[in-house]
């Protein structure tokens, strides 16, 4: 039945969608480049086949009103029994001097993702293989469907028949109050990408690109050393044997073939990380019993980790604004000594071999350099631990590309 609901977009407006109300459409949220168009046309056809209703918002930058917002986009997203979002990305220019070519996002496909979340449609999330390491951190970290060009369907119809066996979720009644914090959620949001908009035009992008010299390589090599010795030291316990696969794979995304290279078919080889790690020092000959017998001995031992040179630790230091963000901590703008204890608590004490002390002058200096590469704005000088000042996110999306670039703390996240 439909409901006379507060508008989540004007305030002088009402919807009259219910959540669910229309259980036999699926809408599909994609780009409208006509180069994803082929794509699209086979998930309506996996659709109809599946005796669903396939629906898509065409490009509506003819028709770009409030009307056809609602009607093409928001209404459906609130009445569909589905939501399938394809967040891959068209193939574009990116430089006309050099024609360079890049797959660019589309921001209304992730706009449109969020507002489906924040509504708790269920969605089910692809993305083309080959784009799967563009996703953003924050996006990646939840369930996404790899596909390819000759396995779409394959993959993507057992998903739906399971989706639509289930039971459609109660609706719940819709609480003003709750109404009226997603408004001013949404409102900061708008804040935050006009203001990218405005200061961001004269600031080089953030080059995300891996590279298989970048400054954590060697801190992550000796964690796996460390890992490996507690792992002979501790009985082969197998969290810890997952840790140190978690670390090849971290090593592996600049380096491509690591992980093969010491987990072939997905199982870490202890023997030639020992062979590789550890022989030019302990002897040529050390075979992984050796190697255990040396370590009882107090022959082998942990090792230093290295510190965080400067550029990591302003990524850390992004890191933390971000989780203070992530927790909703950020309504216009935040206390310096708030960002400075997030960040202290994660190079003091997260994880095990790898902590180091706080360092006022450290600090001060990444700040600034936060502050430089146009990603906060601070209204004063910081002035130490009981510092007052404060300061804003000047722009998210580069604050995400600062940590997915320099940002320790991003990859250890999940061990």
């Amino acid at each position: 039945m439909n409901r006379n609901l507060p508008c989540y977009w004007s305030k002088s407006r009402s919807c009259n969608k219910s959540i669910f109300e229309d259980t036999e459409n699926i809408f599909i949220i994609g780009s409208c480049d006509t180069s994803r168009e082929k794509y699209r046309e086979r998930i309506e056809n996996l659709i109809i086949k599946l005796k669903m209703n396939p629906i898509f918002a065409e490009n509506l930058e003819e028709n770009n009103n409030m009307d056809a917002f609602c009607d093409s986009i928001c209404g459906h997203i609130r009445g569909s029994r589905l939501i399938i979002n394809d967040i891959s990305a068209p193939l574009r220019q990116v430089c006309k001097e050099c024609k360079k070519k890049d797959y660019v996002p589309s921001l209304n496909v992730y706009w449109e993702y969020g507002y489906a979340a924040g509504l708790g449609k269920t969605q089910i999330v692809i993305c083309e293989e080959n784009q799967f390491d563009k996703i953003p951190f924050d996006v990646g970290s939840k369930q996404i469907l790899k596909y390819n060009t000759y396995n779409l369907e394959h993959v993507l119809q057992p998903l739906i028949e399971k989706e639509l066996e289930k039971s459609i979720p109660k609706l719940n009644v819709v609480n003003e109050d709750i109404l009226e914090k997603n408004l001013e959620k949404l409102d900061k949001i708008e804040k935050l990408f006009n203001e990218k908009k405005i200061i961001n035009d004269s600031l080089e992008p953030i080059d995300i690109t891996p590279r298989p010299d970048d400054e954590k390589i060697p801190i992550l090599e000796v964690l796996i050393k460390n890992f490996t010795i507690k792992y002979y030291a501790e009985g082969y316990q197998s969290s810890i044997n997952h840790i140190i696969y978690q670390l090849l794979e971290m090593i592996n995304r600049y380096k491509p073939g690591y992980l093969e290279r010491f987990a072939p078919n997905h199982s870490v080889a202890h023997e030639k990380i020992i062979s590789y790690h550890f022989s030019n020092k302990y002897g040529k000959n050390l075979f992984p019993q050796i190697f255990k017998k040396k370590i009882r001995n107090g022959e082998i031992i942990y090792e230093n980790v290295p510190s965080r040179d400067i550029f990591t630790h302003a990524g850390d230091l992004a890191y933390a604004v971000y989780e203070l963000f992530n927790k909703d901590k950020i309504k216009e703008n935040i206390l310096i000594d708030d960002v400075r204890k997030e960040y202290n608590h994660i190079i003091q004490g997260k994880h095990e071999f790898f902590r180091e002390g706080y360092r006022a002058n450290t600090f001060e200096n990444i700040l600034s350099m936060l502050e430089k590469s146009g990603i906060i704005k601070t209204t004063g000088p910081y002035t130490g631990s009981d510092c007052k000042e404060k300061y804003e996110i000047r722009s998210l999306g580069r604050l995400q590309d600062f940590i997915q670039k320099y940002s320790l703390e991003n990859l250890l996240k999940t061990l």
